[in-house]
């Protein structure tokens, strides 16, 4: 998680982005934030499927799903909430340092994938009020042992 946020720290217009997502506040598992500390950021894991192939195997595949949750202020525009969601999108797979496509993560993982990613809008006012990037981490693990 640590490595994700650092990666969504690096969006900022002086950068090349077309936001400055970066700048805001970025946590673990949030809740809520204040309507001063947005726009903000959110990543939170979701769930870890794991495949294991046959019975004596050593390393295990998993891919754990998650989530960067784009808290959003009142009034957002749907043009503005599109480049939000393009530059997380950019920043998961950007070395932070570098600037260089890197999916996996310094050697973190084996691969990401996108899911899904677009508004979630309020059903009574058809007001914008969060955007969410959906994600898939692979990577290998001995068999019971999420400590590798």
């Amino acid at each position: 998680m640590d490595a994700y946020k650092l990666r969504l720290a690096a969006i900022k217009t002086a950068d090349g982005y077309e936001t400055d997502l970066g700048l805001g506040p970025i946590e673990e598992m949030p809740v809520q934030f204040q309507a001063e500390e947005l726009p903000a950021l959110g990543v939170q894991d979701q769930i870890d499927s794991v495949a294991q192939e046959y019975a004596f195997e050593k390393r295990v595949m998993n891919e754990l799903s998650l989530q960067v949750r784009i808290f959003l202020p009142r009034g957002t525009t749907a043009k503005l909430l599109r480049k939000m969601i393009a530059d997380v999108k950019r920043a998961l797979v950007s070395d932070p340092i570098t600037g260089n496509r890197d999916p996996q993560v310094g050697g973190l993982a084996v691969d990401m994938r996108p899911d899904q990613d677009g508004p979630e809008v309020l059903k009574d006012t058809f007001e914008i009020d969060a955007g969410a990037v959906l994600f898939v981490v692979q990577f290998l693990t001995a068999p019971f042992n999420d400590y590798e």
